[in-house]
């Protein structure tokens, strides 16, 4: 199966093309799907829901997301509702297909959530495992915030300085690429497609002058 374009570590100059095109074929971790097609919808349209007749609750065979990076993985906490929902409908669909431009904004953490969608598991057990092998995670200081704590009298005294997870690093890119490319990610840089498309069309459009 195939899917997306390429990391940040790995994204060309000004060849790259627009949307980049991205499949993942159905397997053992995937839903089963239905027959449910035709349906068209903005990220901001989509919430998590229990209903039976909302859109997330549905079967679909194929799943087709655009701009697919809208579901990057948060930075910090649970993602939005929007790409829980978002990713329940790919998950439950027997075949999914992401199509974007640049699947990671600014660093490789951004590439879990979609990847995981496709193919759940590819890159590792848990979206912690993926940052400690691909995104370089550390603990670095929070300054200026320090950890306020009490002495033997009960006065407040500040203590060590407190500290927060960073995944906005990259490691291991080379294998990561790598993997990408062979499991889940294809490519087209506009050079490839260019003679693919229709010749472009400029056209005036004039408006009635308002009263």
């Amino acid at each position: 199966s195939s899917v997306s374009s390429s990391s940040s570590s790995s994204s060309g100059g000004g060849d790259s093309g627009g949307t980049v095109p991205a499949a993942s074929a159905g397997g053992p971790s995937r839903g089963s799907g239905g027959g449910n097609v035709g349906v068209g919808a903005g990220y901001r349209r989509f919430s998590v829901c229990t209903s039976p007749d909302c859109i997330a609750s549905l079967g679909f065979g194929v799943v087709i997301i655009d701009e697919s990076h809208n579901l990057r993985s948060a930075v910090k906490g649970t993602d939005t509702p929007q790409t829980e929902a978002c990713a329940l409908v790919a998950l439950r669909a027997r075949r999914c297909v992401m199509l974007t431009g640049t699947p990671s904004m600014t660093k490789p953490h951004d590439l879990f959530r979609q990847v995981d969608t496709l193919r759940p598991g590819l890159l590792g057990r848990t979206r912690e495992a993926f940052d400690w092998r691909y995104c370089d995670r550390r603990l670095v200081p929070c300054q200026p915030f320090r950890t306020p704590a009490a002495d033997a009298h009960g006065t407040r005294v500040w203590g060590e300085t407190m500290k927060r997870w960073d995944n906005s690093g990259g490691s291991r890119l080379a294998e990561l690429h790598g993997l990408l490319t062979r499991e889940v990610m294809v490519r087209r840089l506009k050079r490839d497609v260019m003679a693919q498309l229709p010749p472009k069309r400029r056209q005036v459009v004039r408006l009635p002058k308002p009263p």
